[in-house]
């Protein structure tokens, strides 16, 4: 882990992800996370809420929620990321990534998208993130939002190396 996150990480909370790690045929993992309602309105005004990092093929991740306003014409978001921590090697790679959340109505994982995310490298350093979600902030805290199950935001993400 890099000494500027480590620094970054000790203003925030940081909480655990459950990982199911497979390594054949390709590296291969199942992660889930989850954030608790009040967690996550305590975003506002200007909050961010990290993970631990997690592994796949020797490469570190972990997620970001973070509120944002970008400008007063725009609405304000709640947003989900997907990080790769900086380091020296900058050989580019590839992500194949499912998420999906956990639905009310359901019980089940809905919303399932799918992406190939490339992470590549700048000034030597290999960097990347990817937006997985991002909700209007006033639709996303409302009391009858469907992705709060009994208080928690869960999100499930599986991630293979390409």
């Amino acid at each position: 882990m890099s000494t500027d996150r480590r620094y970054t990480m000790r203003a925030y909370k940081s909480k655990p992800v459950k990982v199911i790690d497979i390594q054949l045929p390709k590296p291969y993992c199942i992660v889930y996370f989850a954030l608790e309602k009040e967690e996550c309105a305590s975003l506002y005004p200007d909050g961010s809420i990290y993970s631990e990092s997690f592994y796949l093929g020797g490469n570190a991740f972990y997620f970001r929620v973070d509120y944002k306003k970008f400008m007063e014409a725009f609405p304000q978001n709640c947003n989900i990321y997907l990080y790769l921590e900086p380091e020296d090697a900058f050989d580019p790679i590839e992500v194949e990534c499912d998420y999906a959340m956990r639905g009310r109505a359901e019980g089940r994982f809905v919303e399932e998208r799918r992406v190939i995310i490339p992470f590549c490298s700048s000034s030597g350093v290999r960097i990347g993130s990817h937006g997985l979600y991002g909700f209007k902030w006033s639709s996303f805290i409302e009391e009858n939002n469907m992705y709060f199950v009994d208080g928690m935001l869960q999100l499930k993400v599986e991630l293979t190396l390409q």
